[in-house]
């Protein structure tokens, strides 16, 4: 199906295969054991769509038909296979989704490979929506027809864009709405389970080449559990969905943010907390968010002040988080999952999750003013990062000292001579032009004036020794100072990296590129 700017695929062969790319002139052929994709692969190896080897009679044709099922038939005229049998991601109308078969979304629009979640018509009659790889059970499931050992045995969607659940005789029980104002004639409807979890019904006008959405299921997409990543919660920003890491947590891959998040720094253990430690544990607030909480680290604690449950999770080693919830604290472990913001009213709760800061450094700093820790692979190196960075700069500082010293006693070695060579005229002064002035030679090198460049040439050169000014240093070190410090001063601001980047690469926790020209 086409619609203004995308193509509509209702059905996906072989989904549990690895999709395989074929030439657009490859060959789909009829055997008498159903389909093939004629050399699928670069063995020249053919590939099943269908089988129906389990029929007494052979497969004699196939039909497209214009309900958008694909049909094979026998030579006595019986359906021997059919993609309604089958279902991937969507049901047309007409289509019933019966006991025991589910849809699984794709992982993409463009990816049509099972992705991570499914709906499915249980065998207890109740219709659930769940994330991809769970075991089932109302901690997983985030929607439910609620028809739990009712006559309802499968789910159809009917030609007016009504999904519904059917006995297979006259009952049923809607769960949409559908379209009160399409036309029979050049409405088709659809119902598929998108990539992001939704069940959503589709309205295609045929004559328009238009689509709209007509009902979706449920009705807040920070409702299906698993949206986000473990350690990271779903709410609305300018009304799309987002997800958001917990406090002092980063994202686990920055180009997906569904994909959960992980923390900077680990909290103290269960080892004992000195008064001149580097680092010690504080809770940080986060307000209405909802968690699946699931095999307590101790037992649920009641009738207890929220300052009570936070004081209790400061208190308890085991403890990384805890929710605080109509007078209850329950403590958890990480990960936390299936988080989502809720409304103020729908859940007041607030969660404290532990995290570690750093001791103040210097004294008279408050409490809003500490320095916190930003990458695990830091602990206990503090102090070698602060003398690397120290060593640097001193570095750095000696460097542009010497040149502009050098600088100076070349200048007045110059004016010494000149006056004398004035004076020596005649005993009279001279006068020089602007000229004159300007290519008058010094004894500095003319890229030493500029320091930059003065070290980029030296870099490039491999005499680093140069800019030591014959102190005794590590030059391994010190070659990596000074391409830092390259990255540092280039005059395009996005080449320059962070503080945080910087203090990486001094540490030798990543590796640095050679630097461009400043």
């Amino acid at each position: 199906m086409e619609s203004p700017n995308k193509r509509t695929v209702i059905w996906t062969a072989n989904r549990n295969d690895t999709i395989i790319a074929v030439p657009s002139n490859t060959t789909i052929k009829l055997v008498e054991g159903g389909l093939k994709i004629l050399h699928a692969n670069s063995q020249g190896e053919d590939l099943a769509i269908s089988s129906t080897g389990s029929f007494d009679h052979p497969a004699y044709c196939a039909s497209m038909l214009d309900s958008g099922n694909f049909v094979i038939y026998g030579s006595n005229s019986t359906v021997l296979w059919q993609t309604f049998d089958y279902p991937t991601d969507t049901l047309i109308a007409g289509q019933v989704l019966s006991e025991k078969q589910r849809l699984i979304s794709s992982i993409s629009e463009t990816n049509h490979s099972k992705g991570r979640f499914f709906i499915r018509m249980q065998s207890d009659r109740n219709l659930v929506m769940y994330p991809i790889g769970t075991e089932g059970g109302k901690d997983n499931a985030y929607w439910a027809s609620n028809t739990y050992q009712s006559e309802y045995s499968s789910m159809v969607l009917g030609k007016d864009g009504i999904l519904f659940l059917s006995d297979g005789k006259q009952s049923r029980l809607n769960l949409t709405t559908g379209d009160s104002s399409y036309n029979p004639d050049s409405t088709l409807h659809l119902a598929r389970l998108e990539p992001n979890g939704m069940l959503y019904v589709y309205a295609y006008d045929l004559l328009e080449n238009t689509s709209k959405v007509i009902d979706m299921i449920p009705q807040d997409q920070c409702h299906v559990k698993g949206i986000c990543g473990f350690n990271s919660y779903c709410t609305f920003s300018a009304e799309k969905q987002v997800c958001l890491c917990l406090p002092d947590f980063d994202y686990v891959n920055t180009e997906d943010t569904h994909a959960g998040c992980q923390r900077n720094l680990i909290p103290n253990g269960c080892s004992e907390i000195a008064k001149d430690d580097t680092y010690y544990n504080i809770l940080d607030d986060l307000e209405n968010v909802m968690w699946l909480l699931k095999d307590p680290v101790s037992p649920l604690e009641q009738s207890i002040s929220k300052e009570g449950c936070r004081d209790s999770c400061l208190n308890d080693c085991n403890c990384v988080a805890a929710q605080y919830y109509e007078n209850n604290c329950s403590k958890q472990s990480f990960p936390l999952k299936y988080g989502r913001k809720a409304g103020d009213q729908d859940f007041p709760t607030v969660t404290f999750i532990k995290i570690a800061k750093r001791r103040n450094i210097s004294r008279g700093l408050d409490d809003a003013h500490q320095i916190v820790i930003n990458k695990k692979e830091f602990r206990g190196v503090p102090l070698t990062v602060f003398v690397a960075v120290v060593s640097g700069l001193i570095i750095f500082i000696l460097v542009f000292v010497s040149v502009i010293f050098r600088y100076l006693v070349g200048r007045n070695r110059m004016i010494r001579r000149s006056k004398e060579l004035a004076l020596a005229d005649e005993i009279a002064p001279r006068s020089f032009s602007y000229h004159e002035l300007k290519n008058m030679e010094l004894e500095v090198d003319a890229d030493e004036i500029i320091l930059s460049e003065w070290v980029y040439s030296c870099y490039l050169a491999g005499e680093l020794e140069k800019l030591a000014l014959d102190e005794d240093v590590d030059m391994v070190e010190f070659k990596k100072a000074v391409k830092v410090g390259l990255w540092c001063i280039q005059t395009d601001p996005t080449l320059r990296p962070s503080m945080k980047n910087v203090i990486i690469m001094l540490e030798g926790c990543a590796e640095i590129s050679s630097p461009l020209r400043p």
